[in-house]
């Protein structure tokens, strides 16, 4: 049966009550070795362990669950896009039916003539309108040859966000122990680097002094199941720019 802890703070509780009982191991074991019973409590030490690796998952978990969520319009923004029409429930949808109509028509075509088909396509809507493609369908575009990178970057960031709330949905039923807890806390961790932003280092112009800003991590490429709880023994597979 699975161990349901999904809120964060409840987490850093039980992990400090872990800390306050193995701390008492030690002081049980001077007073079982001055009674001269030491052996009758060999149990105490891998209990210790336990404790201080249970807690220690424990707390990785509620510093993964702290992740802030962002919703889809948070990764267009990240990228230039505008999210005006994008807000509007099924916006996106019928410019993703022109889409898969590009996609049938040129279906047996060679890359390179379908790349081009797509590129026209997408080119010819409105930036409002590529933006609510983006969120009616990032999995497709996210991940096609044609679509702008500025697009492609946003859809894969909505695709890792779904495919982290998706898992982090998948650890809250997970016993905190167990293999599977583990396998899912490194999947998390590897989502949550994805949605970091990288340090980028540049100059001042007047000084010549080292500047640092954080941007957007760009993924031309996101497979959302890759490494997910269908596949637990793989990572989520990524191409970044």
């Amino acid at each position: 049966m699975g161990m349901v802890l999904a809120d964060p703070v409840m987490l850093e509780k039980l992990a400090a009550s872990m800390d306050r009982t193995a701390r008492e191991i030690p002081v049980l074991r001077r007073k079982a070795s001055e009674l001269d019973v030491l052996s009758e409590v060999g149990h105490l030490s891998p209990l210790l362990s336990y404790l201080n690796e249970t807690a220690r998952e424990l707390r990785k978990k509620a510093g993964i669950l702290r992740t802030p969520s962002e919703s889809p319009f948070g990764a267009l923004a990240q990228y230039g896009l505008p999210a005006g029409l994008a807000r509007k429930p099924g916006a996106g949808k019928e410019f993703e039916a022109g889409l898969k109509k590009v996609l049938a028509k040129y279906e047996t075509a060679v890359p390179e003539a379908r790349a081009r088909a797509v590129k026209d396509y997408v080119e010819g809507l409105t930036p409002e309108q590529q933006a609510a493609l983006v969120v009616a369908d990032p999995a497709t575009v996210g991940n096609l040859d044609g679509v702008p990178p500025p697009l492609r970057f946003a859809a894969n960031r909505i695709s890792i966000q779904r495919q982290y709330a998706k898992e982090k949905r998948h650890l809250e039923g997970l016993a905190a122990d167990g293999p599977a807890s583990h396998r899912s806390l490194v999947r998390l961790k590897a989502l949550a680097q994805f949605l970091a932003p990288r340090t980028q280092r540049t100059r001042n112009p007047k000084d010549g002094s080292p500047v640092y800003s954080d941007v957007p991590r760009q993924f031309l490429v996101f497979q959302p199941d890759a490494g997910s709880v269908a596949d637990p023994e793989q990572f989520p597979s990524r191409t970044e720019r």
